[in-house]
């Protein structure tokens, strides 16, 4: 299982260094430290590039970085049934459809990375292209340890204002590990804009307005309000798809679509 850990500073590291001659042996260890941290840091890329469906995103640990939240709220069991309003959330498929899929996303998340690649093709192929289904994109940036997924939401909800939240969601997963270390991605998220053909200027001035902003926020307390802690979190007509913590399968979310459809 994959955890999180708090690197402390030790009792041996404030010690004083130790003189040539008693240090002999820590010299000889010394590489072989280093190929070991080396290995270590390159599996723990592996790791997240390797993401599949299914894959524990988190457990037992504060991922929602709002300033309202002070601990982690109870995650909905999968039999629970939470009310979800639309809202002005951007979506895809047929608006009067019976069934509502709707994710909780981060886009500089790795896990929702991997569900963007693997899982969501296959709902928009089998249900989406085919208006069988509602599908909802909520915002839900992990603030405290994402730090560019809050102006990334906000950057595609100022997309959303021109019309083109699709291919904005789109670009940002595709494109996520060029901005997701930037320490500014300002430009990079307009030039995205201008690329897709949206109007730059109001795009910028969508970024440094409230708006999108407020819009984020109310997608976050609505996340937090009804269980959600991580991301993706992925909910059809209001039922959480698949284990909590787990990146939801493609089978999970149809066994529950097409349990929904027949109602």
């Amino acid at each position: 299982m994959a955890q999180f850990i708090v690197h402390k500073e030790t009792e041996e590291r404030k010690r004083p260094a130790r003189k040539a001659s008693e240090n002999g042996a820590s010299s000889f260890w010394v590489p072989f430290a280093i190929v070991i941290a080396g290995a270590l840091i390159a599996g723990a890329i592996i790791f997240r590039d390797q993401l599949k469906p299914g894959t524990i995103v988190n457990k037992d640990i504060e991922l929602v970085g709002s300033p309202a939240l002070t601990s982690v709220p109870v995650r909905p069991s999968v039999a629970a049934k939470v009310e979800i309003p639309l809202g002005d959330s951007p979506f895809l498929g047929e608006a009067t459809a019976s069934v509502t899929v709707t994710e909780f996303m981060d886009f500089q998340c790795p896990a929702c990375s991997a569900y963007f690649a693997n899982v969501f093709p296959q709902v928009k192929a089998e249900y989406i292209d085919k208006g069988v289904i509602k599908y909802v994109a909520k915002n839900f940036p992990l603030r405290n340890i994402h730090p560019n997924a809050q102006p990334a939401s906000e950057a595609a909800m100022c997309a959303n204002d021109q019309k083109s939240f699709p291919k904005y969601h789109d670009t940002l997963f595709m494109k996520q590990t060029d901005w997701a270390s930037m320490s500014d991605p300002t430009e990079t998220f307009v030039g995205y804009a201008t690329q897709l053909g949206l109007n730059g200027a109001t795009f910028r001035s969508c970024l440094t307005g409230a708006k999108a902003k407020e819009q984020v926020e109310k997608d976050v307390q609505l996340g937090i309000g009804i269980g959600v802690s991580g991301t993706p979190t992925v909910f059809v007509n209001g039922i959480l798809a698949g284990q909590p913590g787990f990146i939801p399968t493609f089978a999970q979310i149809k066994e529950l679509v097409d349990q929904e459809i027949k109602k």
